[in-house]
């Protein structure tokens, strides 16, 4: 569906917000930590096969999500007694099995406006039994309309901005206090228009664009609260994004992303996106793996979604989701999209999920109404959705949340005071063990999850080799000390290497091999 200039303007504006929080990477401890176990494979067993099952004990209704060398491959939730079970595949050879346990924080948050845009407030969300301001909701005295809360990787600090106010700045809210968020101070460009941003790793610096015509993203300085430098990318950025490698990845209009060092904050890569309606990009969307090789851009315009790889930003897939697409949370296994679709749009209150590893739709979820923004809960067991827009108007009036659940993909809808942007978290709780297992030559067990012991035939693949080659090598100077007299008769003689296999090696192994069955089955002693 071609969209026009206008639509897209308003998009970038409004529709990003829904981005807010998207990328989380646990670091906090809130309150008591899951516990997590593994039960099975034992530490250091060897295993013919590569088709697992992992087994272990967690607190009792908690994702697990198990990984190798920092990429993740399953996941899955422990049942009321704590037990939990998955089952996998991995390469021959020793692995590192991790397994992580994931418990939400308390509260989540979000913004409302009132209906007359006079009263804004930020609200908590008990995440327990989805009950709204259980404690405290901070009410905004000067009139705005807050576009979502971006959290700091440690602490209780957000960044929020102010839409539809061209002078808008970013603004530090902390929720540990009822204070009102702060604008930050210093030398911005005139009408900076800031728009959603994100943090450096370390949760010093804080990343914004301007999504004006002054084509610059903004960094400010967390502690203090105030401007440090502009960073000259082009064109207006629309988002802004920390990848798990820690790089900024500015999302531009004109369908490019501009990738930033953090630690000089200048523009080192320039990555092309080919929608093929023009400025139809607006984020990017990554795993919390720190292995996990790809990221995700997808095309308003054309209903694609792009699969990019994160070594060398290389297109390595595109898929036609259809719809007009926005963002999109990726599960905690990699293997599933939830995406929505922009504001406006005639899919506006349909998410659709999908197969990250061909892009086919799973399923395609009916909202209450247009979505303006969403989140996974990050446990994953939850997806939370803003959903002010109004399908028959096209105007946010409608006070509401959608809740999703991830596993039967069933909805909630709770009803809000004004009509929300977004719903963020701060860092989630986090546990983790490991065990070390070696999977010999990547030989299929018979059924997937059967883990066989091999007792001594769990070789190393590497002493394998070896012994091949030794094996080859005195084959090899057997060879030689036949063919040495036969050449010293006649230096064009025809005594090759195969052939010497076929009629001197073999023969002689066959001879061996019966005369020691023989001798065996008749009792036989040789003669000393």
């Amino acid at each position: 569906m071609p969209l026009t200039r206008k639509a897209l303007s308003i998009s970038f504006v409004l529709l990003t917000i829904c981005t807010f929080g998207l990328q989380i990477f646990p670091s906090a401890k809130v309150g008591a930590t899951p516990a997590v176990s593994i039960t099975s494979p034992a530490p250091n067993q060897s295993f013919s096969g590569t088709n697992f099952t992992v087994t272990g004990m967690a607190t009792p209704n908690t994702t697990v999500v198990v990984s190798n060398a920092g990429q993740s491959f399953a996941q899955t939730v422990s049942n009321a007694s704590g037990s939990w079970s998955v089952n996998g595949s991995l390469p021959a050879g020793q692995v590192k099995i991790t397994a992580k346990a994931i418990e939400n924080p308390a509260y989540g948050y979000f913004p409302t406006t009132s209906l007359d845009f006079s009263e804004s407030k930020i609200n908590q969300l008990d995440l327990s039994n989805l009950t709204i301001n259980p404690n405290v909701g901070w009410p905004v005295t000067t009139p705005r309309f807050l576009i979502g809360l971006m959290p700091a990787p440690f602490g209780s600090l957000f960044y929020t901005t102010n839409a539809f106010n061209p002078a808008a700045l970013p603004e530090k809210f902390d929720s540990s206090s009822p204070a009102e968020p702060v604008p930050a101070s210093g030398t911005f460009p005139t009408n900076p228009q800031t728009n959603k941003g994100d943090f450096n790793s370390s949760g010093t610096k804080y990343y914004t664009g301007s999504i004006s015509e002054n084509h610059v993203v903004s960094v400010v300085d967390v502690a203090t609260n105030a401007h440090l430098t502009d960073i000259n990318v082009g064109s207006s950025p629309t988002t802004v994004w920390r990848a798990p490698t820690g790089k900024i990845f500015a999302v531009l209009g004109s369908n490019q992303i501009k990738i930033i060092d953090p630690t000089t904050d200048t523009v080192e890569t320039t990555v092309d996106i080919t929608c093929t309606e023009v400025e139809t990009t607006s984020v990017v969307n990554f795993s919390q793996d720190s292995n996990y090789p790809y990221y995700y851009v997808p095309c308003m315009g054309d209903g694609t979604l792009h699969k990019m790889r994160l070594s060398d930003n290389s297109e390595v897939g595109t898929f036609n989701i259809g719809g007009s697409p926005v963002t999109a949370a990726l599960s905690l296994d990699n293997k599933r999209m939830f995406v929505s679709n922009l504001t406006g749009s005639p899919d506006r209150a349909k998410m659709r999920v999908i197969n990250t590893d061909d892009g086919s739709i799973i399923t395609t979820i009916d909202l209450t109404a247009g979505v303006l923004g969403f989140l996974a809960t990050p446990d994953f067991q939850k997806v939370i959705i803003a959903t002010p827009e109004n399908l028959s108007t096209s105007a946010f009036d409608v006070e509401n949340i959608d809740v999703i659940d991830t596993n039967d993909y069933s909805k909630t809808s709770v009803v809000t005071d004004g009509f929300p942007t977004t719903v963020t978290f701060l860092p989630s709780q986090v546990a983790e063990t490991s065990v070390d297992v070696a999977f010999v030559l990547g030989a299929s067990t018979p059924t997937a999850g059967t883990l066989a012991e091999t007792g001594v035939a769990t070789i190393s693949g590497s002493v394998l080799v070896g012994i091949l080659l030794i094996s080859l090598i005195f084959l090899y100077r057997d060879y030689l000390r036949h063919r040495r007299p036969l050449a010293a008769i006649d230096p064009n003689v025809r005594y090759t290497f195969a052939h010497h296999i076929r009629v001197v090696s073999i023969p002689l192994a066959r001879y061996r091999l019966t005369f020691k069955f023989e001798k065996r089955r008749n009792n036989v002693r040789p003669v000393s």
